[in-house]
């Protein structure tokens, strides 16, 4: 009897598994109950812990939607560095520059789309129909400009630096693309941080409205190459979905899928069976 219920739990943890494959996309998007959270309509993003950030896979893209899983223990070194960095004497500009140049040397040194470990993750979350932590990110050491900036975001506000996610989409001499950046406000103006691209640290957003032709090393350890760069657009999106305090015991918690188990999303299923059998 009791081997017949196990095969039989699995038989339908694996349809649960085929659908969620197969119709992920019906709950990649938001969370699942957008009640718990307040959508934050601003195009400049103060993004709290267990906040969920619109990824790419809703418009063709590779990203499913972030939790910003901030309490996680992967953050601990960036809390210890930020926590530390603050603590110092430096003037506010070389925080910010040891900030992004902790974050791209010892957090997410791996900045490819194409590196496997970077794929490999999203597809397991994306077959399993699951927002993905920031920690993950983390935990392989890979980012492309969202993760940098979601993650930049977090280590200089834990530095007391306050800032902002900012979405723009960007030209170069090579054509248009979306680029996620962070902007804090230095000496009444607002300033880009970038620890994804340096060519973009360092930059006064006014001026990089206008379109840079030959931008000087002013800030924050930019690059400059003399190449022309321009921010053509500030985009609305990606959506915040910002946890309601009232609700905040209601968050459902965040599911950490095991990396590199062939396994792993239908033995998550099997034990969202379990709970709800």
């Amino acid at each position: 009897m009791k081997k017949n219920y196990l095969k039989y739990k699995r038989y339908v943890s694996t349809i649960i598994y085929l659908f969620l494959i197969n119709y992920s996309h019906l709950v990649l998007a938001r969370p699942a109950d957008e009640s718990l959270y307040s959508l934050n309509a601003n195009h400049f993003h103060e993004i709290s812990s267990e906040a969920i950030v619109e990824g790419s896979a809703q418009v063709g893209g590779l990203q499913p939607d972030y939790i910003a899983d901030y309490e996680n223990p992967a953050f601990d070194p960036i809390r210890e560095y930020a926590h530390e960095i603050k603590k110092s004497d430096l003037p506010s500009k070389d925080k910010i520059e040891n900030i992004t140049n902790f974050i791209a040397k010892n957090i997410l040194k791996n900045k490819g789309y194409n590196g496997k470990e970077y794929l490999n993750l999203m597809k397991q979350y994306k077959d399993a129909g699951l927002n993905i932590p920031l920690s993950e990110y983390i935990r392989i050491s890979s980012g492309v400009c969202r993760e940098h900036a979601l993650i930049t975001h977090y280590a200089l506000k834990e530095a007391g630096i306050s800032n902002s996610y900012l979405y723009v989409t960007v030209q170069t001499q090579k054509g248009v693309e979306d680029h996620a950046i962070n902007i804090v406000d230095y000496k009444d103006e607002k300033w880009i941080v970038d620890s994804y691209n340096k060519k973009y640290n360092g930059l006064k957003l006014d001026e990089a409205l206008k379109g840079v032709e030959n931008p000087k090393d002013e800030l924050f350890g930019h690059l400059s190459d003399a190449k022309f760069r321009k921010i053509i657009k500030i985009n609305a999106y990606p959506a915040v979905w910002l946890p309601r305090s009232e609700f905040k015991n209601k968050i459902p918690p965040t599911v950490y899928l095991k990396p590199a188990n062939k396994n792993t999303v239908q033995d998550y299923c099997t034990m969202l069976f379990s709970k709800l059998f």
